[in-house]
């Protein structure tokens, strides 16, 4: 099943010194830029969805008169190399993201919608921190179906909150939030009736 999560606008960086050996990265193209130079406080957003590159392992400077630029390298998931040129002139732009092992999947701490679908788990790991954070699990995803409401219990930080959810055999899924926040959900596709 797919996920129909729309990209909204997220905030990746060019800063060659924010490059962390060993850590993951995914590069985009930057839609909007902030700030200046001069002030040092640019940021890059996109809105495009980012494409994991690897591991970060090395980087270089190369530089003549008229121009420099970044070679990085970056390790895949196939054990190769893939080498990234950011040069001062081009859109590209990066961000720290979790490595793509087959067994972790991206989840989000979203408010599910009446009548739409959905896959449950709770989050097992973090990056970044809001409002550029993503959620990945370990664990697997659990398929509850159609949302019918939320409901809550109690006031303030002291709250119980649940969601009612209807799976494919009509059977009522209740699914409660943690007190830590890990609860998470993948909207998915309405199941197709064969008849």
């Amino acid at each position: 099943m797919t996920s129909t999560y729309e990209y909204t606008q997220r905030e990746f960086f060019r800063n060659n010194n924010c490059l962390k050996i060993g850590q993951c990265y995914e590069i985009a193209e930057f839609t909007e830029k902030t700030g200046s130079p001069e002030e040092e406080n640019e940021q890059y957003f996109t809105t495009r969805p980012g494409i994991y590159v690897g591991q970060f392992i090395s980087s270089y400077l190369i530089s003549n008169e008229k121009s420099w630029w970044w070679i990085c390298t970056f390790k895949t998931n196939d054990n190769t190399n893939c080498k990234i040129e950011f040069k001062y002139d081009n859109l590209i732009c990066w961000r720290e993201v979790a490595d793509t092992k087959p067994n972790r999947r991206e989840v989000f701490r979203i408010s599910p919608k009446e009548g739409k679908y959905y896959e449950y788990a709770e989050y097992t790991e973090k990056i970044g921190v809001w409002p550029n954070d993503r959620y990945f699990t370990t664990d697997p995803l659990c398929y509850v179906g159609k949302h019918i409401k939320h409901c809550t219990q109690g006031y303030g930080d002291g709250a119980d909150h649940w969601d009612i959810f209807e799976d494919s055999g009509g059977q009522t899924i209740r699914i409660d939030y943690t007190y830590a926040g890990t609860t998470s959900f993948r909207e998915v596709p309405e199941p197709s009736i064969i008849g």
